[in-house]
Formats: structure tokens, C-alpha cells, sequence
């Protein structure tokens, strides 16, 4: 797994993508240190939120992790919030991630899903193809994202997985070409241990803007 476009998708196991992708986002405390940020709430507190790099399957990766220790009395609730919100519905195509993903990242004015099914996929994972339209700021400016989200649940929803793999424009009818293609490969988790009052918070990205025109 790296931010290389998939040509094809047929051999993708639903079962083999999610072990593949917990090796590489289960390892991200053990990569490189990067900075730590604190982010202000609204309600005043802080959280804190670590960085990490590494190189895996001949990319660069990013990754960022965080317990959210400091909401100890919350952490249900933004569970919850984040079960709904981040990770989105796997039964409804109208509230997805990709759904709920255009609401808080600015830069995406336009997308275009299609459903698709993967090997081994059972009713509680949803699989989708994406185009995402980006207008970033100079000298990136107007990209498209040609990708795969997998987004998988485990049956007590105790955690949550949105994997994003990038694709070949081959895969899609449609083509644009005043748009730059661009590359993008992530696994996001969020895993809360209710008796533990434990919740994890990370993600990993590898990826390429495609040039700067």
C-alpha cells in the first residue's frame, strides 16, 4: 500500500486490505517523532496531538496520533461523534465520510461517487470510488483526486477504519483534464475500549500533488 494509483481493483479483499492497513497504522507510534501540536477547543481545553514519519513501501508516510487524554470525561460522546461524523454511515450513501468530509474541508467544491464491492466485504463495511475536486491556493490550485474508500466497522463498533487508496483516471468514464491529477493514500482508525475509557484518534497519508501547475 503506497500513494501509486490502483489500475485496477479486482483483486482487493476486503479482509486482506484491513490487516495490511492495521499493520501500518498500528505502527505509526513507533516511526519517527515529528512535532507535537495542542489544539484549542471551544470549550478550553487543549489537545494534544503528536506527528510522526516513516518511510513504508516506497513512499513517504505522515501520520499523526492522539488519545484525546485531556477530554477524560468525554471521550464517549466524541467517540460517538466521531463514529458519525468522521468515519460516516456504512448503510446510507447520502452520509458517508466522503459526505460529511466536504462539510468541514474547505478546499473540496465538487465530487463525484460511485459504489463498487470488494472481495470478503460484509454489512458492515461500504466501498465507494471517488472523484474529489480540490481548488487549493497558488501554486497547486485546481486538483483532482481519483480514489477508493473502503470504510469498515467492527460489529460492537468498538473501532473504525477509513482507508482511501489512490486510482488510476483509467478507472473512471469522465475525465478532466483542466484539472491536475493528483495522489492520495490513507488509513485513518478510531478505536474507543469503553471499560477502559480509552480513545485512539490516528491517521497515516502518503501522497503527490502531481506537479505544481
Amino acid at each position: 500500500m503506497n500513494s501509486t494509483p490502483l489500475k485496477t481493483i479486482d483483486h482487493l479483499d476486503s479482509q486482506a486490505l484491513l490487516k495490511e492497513s492495521k499493520q501500518i497504522i498500528d505502527s505509526v507510534t513507533t516511526w519517527k517523532k515529528s512535532k507535537l501540536y495542542n489544539y484549542d477547543l471551544v470549550s478550553g481545553k487543549k489537545v494534544a496531538v503528536q506527528t510522526y514519519t516513516s518511510a513504508i513501501n516506497n513512499d513517504y508516510w505522515c501520520a499523526r496520533d492522539s488519545s484525546l487524554k485531556e477530554l477524560s470525561h468525554e471521550k464517549k460522546q466524541v467517540y460517538q461523534n466521531l463514529l458519525k461524523y468522521i468515519v460516516g454511515s456504512t448503510v446510507d450513501q447520502h452520509k458517508t465520510h466522503t459526505e460529511y468530509e466536504t462539510k468541514y474541508v474547505d478546499e473540496i467544491y465538487d465530487y463525484k461517487l460511485e459504489p463498487v464491492s470488494l472481495k470478503n466485504s460484509d454489512e458492515n463495511t461500504i466501498t465507494y470510488k471517488g472523484q474529489m475536486y480540490y481548488k487549493f491556493q497558488f501554486p497547486l490550485q485546481r486538483r483532482i483526486f481519483h480514489e477508493l474508500v473502503h470504510i469498515v466497522k467492527d460489529k460492537d463498533e468498538s473501532h473504525a477504519y477509513v482507508i482511501t487508496l489512490a486510482l488510476d483516471p483509467s478507472l473512471f468514464a469522465n475525465k478532466e483534464p483542466s484539472f491536475v491529477p493528483a495522489r492520495y493514500t490513507s488509513i485513518e482508525k478510531i478505536a474507543y475500549d469503553e471499560d477502559k475509557n480509552e480513545l485512539v484518534w490516528s491517521m497515516a497519508t502518503c501522497s503527490s500533488p502531481g506537479g505544481l501547475r
